[in-house]
């Protein structure tokens, strides 16, 4: 009699398939849908565009494949070199692994490594962000908003002739396509991966959380220079709207991920390297070597923050918007600074436009949830069929 009134409980208390199906669906549905748009980049070995620095990913993809063991020294470039000095390895090694198992040249292995990522990216902000919320509609959304749409060309109209002319076009797609951005592609489907893990081990701790920090960290630091600075905004966002009552522990749990991340990935990025990097990226494309410009740029950026923090603790909104409310704010000012102003807070500050769109998708949907819960039920389908076919006009 026990087990049954048990058992009856546990089914009452449990919550219906669909909703338990939900968020496996809404990631195998979005994984689709991506992988619809992206499909011939898995089925191209090489392009027609030469825009791009895909050879000499594909140059070390191939050096990797066929000398697994003897990556100490790069012998093909500049007379030599150590090889952490050629790119960040995630993803040639990635390429290079992939090409050895499936027989695949090292340059359609490239193709599909960066098409499957391409294809990831939108996953993980969904599970970031339903993560946060525990909202699974407004969650979809917005990866099918960061799926679909270009926010930045909206923003910056300077980038309508590189678009074709046509704000419609997917930006995401072209950067991984036509300028061959495969590592930031991946970085940034690592990047919602890592601020998960990160707010499950401030708002959970234990060592399985922490431990997976500190992988998901690596991974979007070992594949690209631009995770270093996605991952200290991301975390910082974080800190400022989670348990803050706990701040300084937080604080220093962050740090411990941080440094536990690097000293696992130091071997492939030693400080000698990052002090390399710190250096040419200020003048590669142009000079972005900091100034007293750049400090006024740094000053706006924080103090935009700083007041949008105080307008979401005065009107008490959720952790998940005001994360979100932050992290579109700082990623939003990086290149609109750059574009509209000539201040450079990061060196190649235009190249972030990604990551704003991935805080701009969150804060739409997530305001979005809000202003629809204050909407009568039946209005709200006809509501988000037009946001549809706007998607997809």
């Amino acid at each position: 009699m026990a087990y049954t009134i048990n058992f009856a409980v546990h089914e009452m208390t449990q919550p219906p398939a669909y909703k338990r199906l939900a968020v496996p669906g809404c990631c195998a549905l979005l994984f689709a849908l991506n992988v619809y748009v992206a499909h011939r980049l898995f089925v191209t070995e090489f392009k027609t565009h030469l825009e791009t620095n895909e050879g000499s990913f594909i140059a070390i993809a191939r050096f990797v494949a066929a000398h697994p063991r003897g990556l100490l020294w790069w012998p093909l470039w500049d007379l030599g070199m150590p090889f952490q000095h050629t790119y960040f390895p995630l993803i040639p090694a990635l390429a290079a692994a992939w090409s050895r198992v499936s027989g695949f040249s090292p340059a359609l292995a490239l193709h599909e490594t960066g098409a499957f990522f391409y294809c990831l990216g939108p996953v993980t902000l969904f599970l970031m962000a339903w993560t946060i919320s525990k909202r699974t509609a407004p969650s979809f959304f917005a990866a099918l908003a960061y799926s679909s749409l270009s926010p930045c060309a909206w923003f910056f109209p300077v980038l309508g002739p590189d678009m074709g002319g046509n704000v419609w076009n997917a930006r995401r797609l072209q950067s991984l396509c036509y300028y061959g951005e495969d590592p930031h592609i991946a970085t940034v489907a690592f990047l919602p991966l890592a601020t998960t893990f990160v707010y499950l081990a401030l708002k959970r701790g234990g060592a399985g959380y922490f431990l997976l920090s500190v992988i998901a960290t690596a991974a979007v630091v070992l594949s690209n220079a631009f995770g270093a600075v996605d991952l200290f905004l991301m975390s910082t966002c974080m800190l400022a709207v989670v348990n803050r009552d706990r701040l300084p522990g937080n604080a220093a749990l962050v740090v411990a991920i941080g440094a536990t991340a690097y000293l696992w990935a130091s071997p492939a990025i030693p400080p000698s390297l990052l002090q390399v990097i710190r250096v040419n990226s200020a003048l590669v494309g142009g000079d972005y070597r900091f100034t007293s410009r750049s400090l006024m740029g740094l000053a706006i950026l924080a103090a935009g923050a700083a007041l949008l923090w105080l307008a979401a603790n005065r009107w008490k909104a959720p952790e998940h918007l005001s994360f979100a409310l932050l992290a579109a704010w700082v990623f939003f000012a990086i290149p609109a600074l750059a574009f509209y102003f000539d201040i450079f807070v990061f060196p190649q500050p235009h190249r972030y436009q990604v990551e704003m769109e991935m805080g701009f998708c969150l804060l739409s949907a997530f305001g979005g949830g809000l202003l629809l819960d204050r909407i009568p039920r039946p209005a709200r389908a006809a509501v988000l069929a037009l946001l549809l076919v706007f998607a997809y006009r």
